[in-house]
């Protein structure tokens, strides 16, 4: 289904401050606040919009054009990525907290929005990649698997956590019942007045949620011959990324201790580096293969065009054909943004009128640069900007 953008409803019939307010991270919790705290927080919000606005470098280069939706019935778009053919293959399954149920597959839609081809998936598929060629990767629900041009699975694995000998799972364990309570401890303290029996219900509740989120898959890229897995910590808040070998087994923690927001932890690969969108720290960050850092860029500011404004950004990456980073963010703003790998800031290629949350915001370019796709993840729709 495809709907012009010029046309389409807004996902929230709420006025322009209010939507801008709730979806940004540092104003959680702002319509539970007396009245005019709220209205100064919305004042504050708005200030800062004027002053982007009143900024050249804020001009994006591409307008909003298209819009390909995925109905409701058949599931979320989770993610989505471009195959060797610029066609889109998309992430259609389950949403990652579970609310929306659907179908477990992967779609093929072409870049004016037909759906090409649907390819049943016996997993929730979170993350996907391609590795510039034929092969495509997907991993969610505990699974990864590599896919052949035909849509074919040719192998099938446990998600790199589930791969571990029993003496390292034991382990994991272990430092998830200390980080329990820890976290047990600190809400006893700043709480002297709440029974025991509440903590450890509430802390019950916490360890059943991280042990859940283990087998989420928030990025893949390739990365020379391996394949690389961005997943949450098995025993803390934060997110890992894992080297798994050709037949995606053999799991390697190459980074620890990530710190993203929102479920969001995105990855991508190119000239046999590996780039994080380090979102809670406003940084993109390169590696190396085996986890040693080779460069990184970034800052966090709302108001100047060439840094990250939102709480936790950039969400997502991409790479244009020549190497140029595209960093976008879920706001607020909604924004995609050029750099070159060094970090210099190349200008706004993209800025929506719609609003969003602390959400994905998986973002792509075609070959020849005259198109941007970008999901917008409360829409449930990919949204498409030309020149």
């Amino acid at each position: 289904m495809r709907t012009h953008s010029i046309h389409w409803p807004r996902p929230w019939g709420v006025g322009r401050l209010l939507t801008m307010a709730v979806a940004a991270c540092f104003l959680a919790g702002a319509l539970s606040l007396p009245l005019t705290a709220q209205e100064g927080l919305f004042q504050a919000e708005r200030a800062l919009e004027n002053k982007r606005n009143a900024d050249p470098n804020w001009k994006p280069k591409y307008k909003e054009f298209d819009l390909i939706r995925v109905p409701t019935k058949k599931g979320v778009i989770n993610n989505f990525c471009l195959n060797s053919d610029g066609n889109l293959v998309v992430c259609v399954g389950t949403s990652d907290d579970g609310t929306t149920k659907g179908n477990t597959e992967l779609e093929i839609i072409s870049p004016s929005g037909k759906v090409l081809k649907t390819i049943p998936l016996p997993f929730n598929p979170q993350a996907i990649c391609t590795d510039g060629k034929d092969a495509i990767y997907v991993g969610g629900g505990g699974q990864l698997c590599k896919l052949n041009s035909k849509g074919k699975i040719e192998i099938q694995m446990p998600a790199p956590a589930f791969q571990l000998a029993k003496k390292e799972q034991e382990t994991w364990k272990v430092k998830l019942a200390e980080e329990i309570e820890r976290q047990s401890k600190e809400l006893k303290e700043a709480n002297p007045g709440m029974k025991d029996a509440d903590i450890k219900k509430i802390m019950a509740d916490q360890q059943k949620a991280m042990e859940k989120r283990r087998g989420n898959v928030t990025g893949l890229a390739v990365v020379g011959k391996d394949l690389m897995v961005a997943t949450p910590s098995p025993a803390e808040f934060g997110y890992m990324v894992w080297r798994v070998d050709e037949k995606l087994a053999n799991p390697v923690p190459v980074l620890k201790r990530l710190s993203g927001c929102c479920g969001q932890m995105d990855i991508r690969g190119r000239d046999g580096k590996l780039w994080v969108a380090h979102n809670a720290k406003h940084l993109v960050e390169c590696y190396d293969s085996q986890g040693n850092l080779l460069s990184k860029f970034g800052k966090h500011d709302r108001v100047a065009a060439d840094g990250f404004g939102g709480c936790c950004e950039p969400k997502n990456l991409t790479f244009a054909s020549n190497g140029d980073i595209l960093a976008a963010e879920s706001g607020p703003p909604v924004v995609v943004k050029r750099f070159t790998p060094e970090g210099k800031f190349l200008g706004v290629l993209a800025n929506p009128l719609y609003k969003s949350g602390c959400v994905r915001a998986t973002v792509a370019i075609s070959a020849d640069e005259k198109k941007i796709f970008l999901l917008n993840t409360g829409y449930n729709a990919i949204h498409i900007f030309t020149l």
